[in-house]
Parts: structure tokens; sequence; C-alpha cells
């Protein structure tokens, strides 16, 4: 696969200083551009593996860029480094248009180049992709329970009655809130989600309720909107092994 970057960025320290030297050592070729009437002099003059497009430039803005190539038909992906958007719904515009990693500033170079390699050279990591650490926790660990309720079969089953009596409405909260693009809606219910699965032991969704929690406190949306599948698919395991377990009331 071919190694060249398009890096479209107008910032001439960060593109020149940083970014392109960094890229290059990784062993990128790396095509430099100010504003999009040079990216895309570049992009008729020769056919890069990969664009790193910032979200404002001089002449118009790396949107309205991406959406154009688009609609050309371009294939190429794109990594987009942003400080401007604001809302979720900005980030599923984006995502809409298929670019394939969105970095708000200032970037973290080391994980730019990270994704940068993941899309270039995908097998190069060996044995795959580690799963996250909340995948690898247990589902449900019974023990959580037991050592803070005792083993009453009765009291364990309200608790677990009450998780299925609130945790839809909170799931909808969540979703309603992602939508809206409110972190401050989303931190609350990731914390409620985090405390009913503390209570059950349910580890896996805990962790990725906290981390949800963490992401909506710091207004990371990107992260908040990676997470949610995280947190759905947690919600779907979690409820499959309490009904196993205990049945349905």
């Amino acid at each position: 696969m071919s190694r060249v970057i398009l890096l479209v960025e107008d910032d001439k320290v960060l593109r020149q200083h940083v970014l392109a030297p960094r890229l290059v050592r990784e062993g990128y070729q790396v095509l430099e551009a100010g504003k999009v009437s040079e990216a895309e002099a570049h992009l008729e003059a020769s056919s890069p593996a990969l664009m790193i497009v910032d979200g404002l430039l001089p002449d118009r803005t790396g949107v309205d860029f991406v959406r154009a190539l688009k609609e050309k038909g371009s294939t190429v992906p794109v990594i987009f480094l942003s400080s401007f958007w604001k809302d979720m719904a900005s980030f599923q515009r984006l995502k809409e248009l298929g670019v394939a990693h969105i970095l708000r500033k200032p970037v973290e170079i080391d994980d730019l180049c990270r994704k940068v390699k993941a899309l270039l050279e995908p097998g190069s990591q060996t044995g795959g992709e580690r799963a996250p650490a909340d995948e690898l926790a247990p589902v449900f660990d019974p023990s959580v329970m037991v050592s803070t309720l005792g083993d009453d079969p009765e009291l364990i089953r309200e608790i677990v009655d009450a998780y299925f009596q609130t945790m839809p409405q909170l799931a909808a909260d969540l979703d309603e809130a992602q939508r809206q693009g409110s972190a401050e809606r989303v931190v609350f219910c990731a914390h409620s989600i985090k405390g009913a699965a503390a209570n059950l032991g349910a580890k896996q969704l805990q962790q990725v309720a906290a981390e949800l929690e963490m992401a909506a406190r710091q207004a990371d949306l990107a992260v908040c909107a990676s997470l949610g599948p995280r947190v759905t698919a947690a919600l779907a395991a979690l409820e499959r092994e309490l009904r196993e377990r205990f049945g349905a009331r």
C-alpha cells in the first residue's frame, strides 16, 4: 500500500515542525498543504493513501473539503483534526461523511501515529488489537452482592428486580443525552448506570459506564460516541446473564 499522506493544516508551525517531521520519521511520505486549493493541486498530481485534514482552513472548512471529495467518489480515508466542533451532531455529520477518525486539538501525536498506522498498515499489529478492559471483565460477579447483602436469595432477587425496573429508563435517558450532545446529562446518566452496575457486581457495565462518565466530564464527545455501542453491548450481555440466573418476573 502507498505510504503517501496528504497533510492539510494551515498552522505552519504545527504542520512543518511537528506533524510532518514525525510522520516522516515513521516512514511516510508527506505532502503538505496550508489550504484547500493547495490540497486540490496535490490531489491532481498524486494519489495519497490517507489525508489528515484540519477543520478550519483559510479558503474553506475542512468539512466542506471532505464533503466535496466524497461527492466526487473519493475513497481515501480521512483523519479529521479540529477544535471547533462542539456537539455530537457535528461529530455525527463527520462520521456520515466517512471520516475514519476525528481527533481533538491539541493533537496527541502518538495517538495520531497509531491511527495512521492502523489505517495504512492494518496487518502490522501482531496478535490483533487488545480488547477494551471492560470486555475482559466479568459480565456478572455474584460474589459482590453476597459480600454486601449476605447469602439472602430474596434480598438479592429484590436488587435484581429493581435493576430491571430502573435500567430501561436510564438507558433511554442516556441515548437521548447522547443524541442531544449534552455532556452534562451524559455524565448524570453514566454515573447512575455505573452505580446500578456496581450494586449488582456487573463489572463489565460498571467499567464502560465509568469510562463514559469520565469522557463526558471532559466534554470529549468523540469518545462518548465511541463508547455508546460498548455500553449497549454490556447492557445486553448483563440482561442475558441475569435472566439466565434469575429468570424474569
